[in-house]
């Protein structure tokens, strides 16, 4: 097993997590990603370098930060982990070889990422990376899937996966008279599509539908909070199940018309 790459990508997959921690923080508040420095958001101290190293500087400092002393949550060296151990699932995934495979996997994993957070934190899936997200996809689209039929599949998948939800939403909003999905959990599926194609797309469409619902249900009978503000974002249900599928989609598949359907 090449150890030494899987350091490496593990280590790149820490710094990529820190820099999801900053998009994490800043897109929902309009903030530019780029500028200025990691600050404090208590006392609003620049971060030395030093004091921004992924996790090790966390325990270091004892998750506080070195001028205020104010407590720094978890979640800043948990997500820089776990970026970094889905770069690595990416390289396994990939037969450890650094193929289209491999990038594509870990670009889903720097996207899907902070659009599962931040819809999960602020009920908002920022454009800013579905719409960026859904032109990679096609482009990549034809050397990934097949040529021009690979470019078909994939505008199919951002079709399907865009529509079907747009349709749904419509429908609630007739029915209901009240907003049920929002239009950024269409975009993340069109965005989705782009790479799964038609046929995974409406894998992602049930299976985040099918978890949704359990936690749901889960959550209503725990928790009488929920149960009187019932809103659960749909986005980390789309983001969770389509690197499920990117991953496993073709054994899912397999398994489906084989085992349910019973087709060679």
């Amino acid at each position: 097993m090449p150890i030494f790459n899987l350091i490496v990508i593990f280590i790149f997959g820490l710094l990529i997590g820190s820099f999801t921690n900053v998009i994490v923080w800043r897109l929902p508040r309009d903030e530019s990603i780029v500028k200025p420095r990691s600050h404090c958001p208590y006392c609003n101290r620049m971060i030395k370098s030093y004091d921004n190293i992924p996790v090790i500087s966390y325990l270091f400092l004892g998750g506080k930060c070195r001028y205020c002393k104010k407590s720094i949550s978890i979640r800043y060296p948990l997500i820089e982990l776990a970026v970094g151990i889905l770069y690595i699932l990416c390289f396994v995934i990939a037969d450890f070889s650094f193929n289209l495979r491999f990038f594509t996997g870990i670009f889903l994993a720097s996207t899907l990422t902070p659009i599962f957070i931040i819809d999960l934190e602020h009920q908002v899936i920022p454009e800013h990376i579905t719409f960026p997200g859904i032109l990679v996809g096609l482009i990549l689209s034809p050397f990934r899937m097949g040529g021009w039929s690979g470019l078909l599949n994939a505008v199919i998948g951002a079709v399907v996966g865009g529509g079907v939800l747009f349709i749904v939403s419509v429908l609630w909003k007739a029915l209901f008279k009240k907003e049920g999905m929002g239009f950024g959990d269409v975009e993340l599926l069109a965005f989705l599509g782009t790479f799964l194609g038609w046929k995974k797309i409406l894998l992602v469409i049930f299976g985040s539908s099918l978890l949704g619902s359990v936690v749901g249900i889960i959550l209503m009978f725990f928790f009488k909070r929920f149960r009187e503000k019932r809103i659960l974002p749909f986005g980390p249900f789309i983001s969770l199940t389509g690197f499920i599928v990117f991953i496993w989609g073709d054994r899912i598949l397999h398994l489906i018309l084989t085992k349910i359907f019973f087709l060679a």
